[in-house]
């Protein structure tokens, strides 16, 4: 076959992989173009390794497919990896499956079916090519629907599974290859190789599941949290409005003792009776309303004050009014909601509760600063770019979303999450860009 023509099914092979890792993984640059070149390397180191020896040339285009995805696209190692293995094996599998069945069909051995004619290789490959592009589409739609947020290990594993699988569909074609010319053979071959993908795809499909059923535990987290923070609203509100009715139906009884105080010249009688009413109106606002001019973020800490309020836990608050933030109120919600769960509930552990909250604005970033007490172990975890730490609760399957989903957050909006613990207090300064400029970025 011309060199001409095999230079350009490496090109469309190399095409179909990035334009799924494109598909599924954000690039570094925001130049479209940047992913064409890396599709040229990879298609000319493919061709160059044409006339290795099978495994040798499935070790080096799995090396080059995990470094140029990891180059070009803007996501960790280990899911580079995966989906380079992942696309690799089943190119492996469509040319097996489909040359064994070419071969039944011709009664021809396996590799007169592609070599014998230009023409019918061209055909056959160009066929191949497209199932292959049909294939990683399906792969493509079961991982969309998952964000890829499964835990690192899970990753791991998912690819030494996958690396597994496509060692043997490399040992199994070196096998074929000295396996006698039977069509008793081939039909085995063949029916083997048909298993071989499909269990491919189950495992594929059970991956994705477990993919989404984090990411549904993890919606969960985020809803239940949610409804707690409106329920704790609710609840001081009730008990708000419960001193409302009260003070409405005692404010005529007052008024009227009063009156009668002040006409027997019972003057400090009288200013006790008022200076009491008056306090029991103030008992009614939450402390740190309207604090930064944020609605949202004025609304979480005027709840979590009151929650702590009613836990003894000496909650502070320092701010500067803030300018128009462009940041979605969904994650500002659960960014504030978060930190002050996380910090309310490691202070009440400890003998003499505290948490601290700082926010202001220093450039382009929002900072929000938590300051706790804690009596607990830390436990630390890096989920690559992501630093988050493990919940010490006993029902640790319901928890440790928390950090997890502050330091996912920072991370979209350009930011960063710093942590610092010791002498029993829990440092956290959370800085986000809040700019127009790369909100609008971003849109374009």
């Amino acid at each position: 076959m011309p060199k001409i023509i095999e230079y350009l099914l490496c090109l469309i092979e190399s095409g179909i992989v990035f334009a799924f890792f494109n598909s599924l993984m954000e690039r570094r640059h925001t130049s479209k173009l940047s992913v064409i070149p890396i599709i040229f390397i990879n298609a000319t180191i493919a061709f160059l390794c044409t006339d290795l020896s099978i495994s040798f040339r499935a070790i080096i285009l799995v090396a080059i497919t995990i470094i140029g995805g990891y180059i070009v696209f803007n996501e960790t190692i280990h899911i580079v990896s995966a989906f380079s293995i992942t696309s690799l094996f089943f190119f492996n599998m469509i040319d097996i499956v489909f040359g064994l069945f070419s071969s039944l069909i011709l009664s021809e051995q396996f590799y007169d079916v592609f070599f014998e004619s230009i023409i019918r290789r061209v055909i056959l490959c160009l066929i191949i090519k497209a199932v292959d592009a049909l294939i990683i589409f399906a792969v493509y739609k079961m991982f969309s629907r998952n964000h890829l947020e499964t835990n690192r290990k899970i990753w791991i594993l998912f690819s030494l599974i996958i690396s597994t699988f496509l060692f043997v569909t490399v040992i199994f074609t070196e096998l074929y290859q000295k396996a006698p010319e039977n069509s008793s053979v081939s039909t085995l071959y063949f029916t083997v190789s048909i298993a071989f993908f499909i269990t491919g795809i189950i495992t594929i499909f059970f991956f994705t599941y477990i993919c989404s059923s984090f990411s549904n535990e993890k919606r969960l987290y985020v809803l239940q949290n949610s409804y707690n923070g409106i329920k704790e609203q609710y609840s001081v509100q009730s008990e708000n409005s419960k001193r409302i009715s009260k003070i409405r139906h005692d404010t005529k009884k007052h008024l009227q003792n009063a009156k009668v105080l002040l006409a027997q010249g019972q003057y400090d009688a009288a200013e006790r009776l008022v200076d009491d009413m008056i306090g029991q109106a103030d008992n009614i606002h939450l402390e740190f309303s309207a604090a930064t001019g944020n609605d949202i973020i004025d609304a979480a800490i005027a709840v979590k004050s009151a929650i702590c309020k009613s836990h003894n836990i000496d909650f502070k608050l320092t701010c500067e009014t803030l300018p128009t933030i462009n940041i979605s109120e969904i994650d500002l919600s659960s960014l504030i909601s978060n930190i002050l769960d996380n910090a309310v509930t490691a202070a009440e552990e400890t003998n003499a509760p505290q948490v601290i909250l700082k926010i202001f604005v220093r450039g382009e970033y929002l900072n929000i600063v938590s300051e706790n007490t804690y009596s607990n172990i830390i436990k630390k975890c890096d989920e690559g770019k992501l630093t988050t730490f493990l919940t010490t609760k006993c029902n640790s399957a319901e928890h440790g979303f928390g950090t997890q989903i502050i330091a996912e957050i920072a991370q979209k909006y350009d930011g960063t999450c710093v942590y610092k613990y010791e002498n029993g207090l829990f440092k956290m300064n959370v800085m986000l860009n809040y700019s127009k400029t790369r909100v609008l970025c971003e849109q374009v």
